[in-house]
């Protein structure tokens, strides 16, 4: 016989599993007077099936029983593993399919979790901040992972993600401690933080599948060198990929439209080619990028936000703009004080684009006998178009646009 505070507590849980239910499959025959007990586990029956509902064990080595007297257990409630640090080790049977809200959360003692195919549904904050989870295989039967499931799993530095998942949902794996991230063909969209703040993520490859990325998805992964981005996405939301202070370059696809605010805030480019497709850069999208040294426009009506790129005080002459005539960019350049380069429309490479500009202007100043070398111009030091070019050519004679700007190409 349960006790009666602990009979409540259980009851809760099962009103909690009863609303998850009756969205999922609209199961609701659920006798809510009768909790049984099997050993360590509380158990209730739901059309039939064993949901399990508590845990009063203290193993450190933990497998689920697929079937409790003759009842087959297809649920883990609500809570029902919650706060259970003195758990090690969890194997999950093929005959559960839904999890549910943080069931296995603050499991702080948790190193490793055996998940089986036949599971679909893992509910919000399911393991959160399991801490000492380190590797995690999702099985293909997995179709939803909702909120905040694993995240704060801090040292969780692997992740296989199920073949059958079409969005990851929002803070689903924020501030664990994933180094490399592959997102299966089946996934449509990433939810808002979701990645946020795995300070050890250091490359993520996503499929063209991909059509939508939301807010702060890849925020503050500060190791992150490399990302491949979806050709398919129109939108880099705010503050997407920003604060990644080890991003050197980034390849922006060919139907991207609009970069939201902060979406590359603190990254560490030295150079972006903006492609044709933009038509909206938003302010301060590129904030605190100190290290850009040049920006690349194909769309001559590309609009640029106010401060979309805010220079860095120390080294504002190492910033270069390339563009087409009276183009926005052009505009951007002179409102800034920029060299400006007109690139060549027949030649839309950025790897062989020619300058076929033969002087460089700043501000009032037009300079058309340039030197070879740096020189002071209105007390800022300025690179002449000749010091630029033959520092930048190439083995066929023509400027090349360097990817890792430092006055000569690799």
């Amino acid at each position: 016989m349960l006790k009666k505070g602990k009979q409540l507590i259980i009851f809760l849980k099962i009103v909690i599993l009863a609303f998850y239910l009756s969205l999922m499959t609209g199961a609701n025959t659920i006798d809510e007077s009768i909790i049984y007990e099997h050993i360590d586990y509380e158990y209730i029956i739901i059309d039939n099936e064993a949901s399990i509902v508590g845990y009063s064990g203290t193993d450190a080595v933990l497998q689920i029983p697929s079937e409790i007297n003759g009842h087959r257990v297809t649920r883990i409630a609500p809570r029902a593993f919650y706060e259970k640090e003195s758990i090690e080790s969890i194997v999950i049977p093929e005959s559960v399919s839904y999890i549910g809200e943080s069931a296995f959360a603050f499991c702080r003692g948790l190193k490793a979790l055996v998940l089986s195919e036949g599971l679909e549904y893992i509910g919000p904050s399911a393991f959160m901040r399991c801490v000492s989870l380190n590797y995690l295989t999702l099985p293909n039967s997995i179709v939803t992972i909702e909120e905040y499931a694993f995240a704060y799993c801090m040292n969780l530095w692997s992740v296989s993600l199920p073949e059958n998942l079409s969005r990851i949902e929002s803070y689903s794996f924020m501030n664990c401690g994933l180094t490399t991230l592959s997102i299966p063909d089946s996934v449509v969209s990433i939810g808002e933080e979701a990645f946020m703040d795995n300070w050890n993520l250091l490359t993520v490859i996503m499929s063209d599948n991909v059509i939508e990325i939301e807010r702060a998805a890849f925020s503050d992964c500060r190791s992150l060198t490399d990302i491949k981005l979806s050709e398919n996405l129109t939108t880099i939301s705010f503050c997407a990929i920003s604060n990644c202070r080890s991003l050197k370059s980034i390849v922006l696809p060919n139907k991207l439209k609009t970069i939201e605010a902060n979406a590359f805030q603190q990254s560490a480019f030295l150079s972006i080619t903006i492609p044709e497709s933009v038509e909206t850069i938003q302010p301060i999208a590129f904030f605190a990028s100190s290290y850009l040294r040049s920006v690349v426009f194909y769309n001559p009506q590309t609009t640029i936000g106010e401060r979309a790129f805010v220079l860095n005080p120390l080294y504002p002459y190492y910033f270069i703009v390339f563009g087409y005539e009276s183009s926005t960019a052009e505009a951007f350049a002179n409102e800034n004080g920029l060299p400006f380069f007109v690139i060549d429309e027949y030649k839309l490479d950025p790897v062989t684009m020619i300058i076929n500009q033969d002087f460089v202007t700043h501000g009032d100043t037009v300079v058309d006998e340039l030197p070879k070398a740096p020189m002071l111009i209105n007390g800022r030091t300025m690179l002449p178009f000749r010091y630029l070019v033959e520092n930048i050519l190439g083995d066929d004679n023509k400027p090349r646009f360097c990817h890792t700007w430092r006055y000569s190409c690799r």
